[in-house]
C-alpha cells in the first residue's frame, strides 16, 4: 500500500502570491515526530509566535496546524512511519506537473492546458518568487 497521506490543509488567510507578497510573507514550520504525527504550520509575518522568534519551539503552544498527518502503523494507516525518512528540503515552483496538469480544465476556464497557460500567460506569474530570510532546523 503506497497510496500516501493526503490532506487538505485549511487556512484562514491566503498564504500565497500577491496578498502573500503585500504582507510581507510568513513563516511556515513543519514539526516531524516519527513516533507520533506530522504537523504544519503557517503564521503570518506580523503573528509569528514569540517561541520562534526566540528559536525556541514549542509546536504545542500555536494552535491547530493547517495540516496534520497521524503517523500509524496500523495495516488500514496510509501514513505508516515507513513513507518518512530521510527528507530533504527542496524549494520547488511547479505549475502544471502530473497531478496540476490533469486537473487544470476541471479548476480553470481557460481553453487550453496547463502548459500552455504558463507558456502563453507569463505576466499571470509575476509574482511567483521565493525570498527566504531563513532555513532553521531543530532537533
Amino acid at each position: 500500500n503506497n497510496a500516501g497521506c493526503g490532506i487538505e490543509g485549511v487556512i484562514d488567510i491566503n498564504p500565497v502570491g500577491s496578498t502573500f507578497n503585500e504582507g510581507n510573507g510568513g513563516l511556515y514550520v513543519t514539526e516531524w515526530d516519527s513516533e507520533k504525527e506530522i504537523r504544519m504550520f503557517y503564521f503570518p509575518h506580523d503573528n509569528i509566535p514569540d517561541d520562534l522568534l526566540n528559536y525556541h519551539p514549542n509546536p504545542d503552544l500555536w494552535g491547530k496546524p493547517y495540516a496534520r498527518f497521524e503517523i500509524s502503523n496500523s495495516t488500514t494507516s496510509n501514513c505508516s512511519s515507513d513513507h518518512f525518512n530521510n527528507h530533504n528540503i527542496i524549494f520547488d515552483t511547479t505549475f502544471c506537473g502530473d497531478w496540476a496538469g490533469s486537473t487544470f480544465g476541471d479548476a480553470c476556464t481557460y481553453s487550453m492546458s496547463c502548459n500552455d497557460f504558463v507558456k502563453y500567460n507569463p505576466q499571470e506569474f509575476s509574482e511567483t518568487y521565493w525570498l527566504i530570510n531563513s532555513v532553521d532546523i531543530y532537533h
